[in-house]
């Protein structure tokens, strides 16, 4: 199998934490041929990925801890995938369920990383949402943590991407 493949192997096997399902993928993998088989493991790990996001979706009001790790196990598989959009929507949606068990830090941290991936041309239009409400997030976090330059950055940032909405943007 080619390293992307292998990749995509390797997430499913930490990520689902089932070994012998992972070495069923593989072995129908070989079995069907290298092309085939890479199919099998990318048809896999998508819909894997998409239970991740469905489990880590906040409005579906589940536990946070369990949301945290959901959002976290598709954010690394997004970008194993090589789904910008899917990675910065986990992204985003992993800072809303830290913001709701009181890690403001982590918030800062990974909203960092996050607003970037939020910001370029093929995620800002379909993920308008998503990244108002990590600016939302963001913002009160940082006046949790006293980080009020961050909670002012946020909060303006916010207030710009709302007036874009009135005025018929993103």
């Amino acid at each position: 199998l080619d390293g992307s493949v292998q990749a995509v192997a390797m997430a499913l096997k930490v990520g689902l934490g089932d070994l012998h399902l992972a070495a069923a993928l593989h072995k129908r993998a070989e079995a069907t041929g290298p092309r085939a088989g890479s199919q099998v493991l990318q048809q896999a790990a998508r819909a894997y990925l998409q239970a991740c996001l469905a489990a880590a979706d906040p409005a579906r009001a589940g536990l946070p801890a369990a949301g945290c790790e959901a959002a976290r196990e598709a954010m690394a598989l997004a970008s194993v995938l090589g789904r910008p959009l899917d990675q910065a929507r986990a992204g985003a949606w992993l800072c809303s369920h830290l913001h709701r068990v009181g890690r403001y830090a982590e918030v800062q941290d990974e909203a960092a990383a996050m607003l970037p991936l939020l910001s370029t041309p093929e995620t800002l239009q379909p993920l308008a949402a998503e990244r108002r409400e990590l600016l939302r997030v963001l913002t009160l976090a940082a006046c949790e943590t006293g980080t009020f330059d961050i909670a002012l950055d946020a909060a303006h940032a916010l207030v710009r991407d709302t007036a874009s909405l009135a005025d018929g943007g993103p």
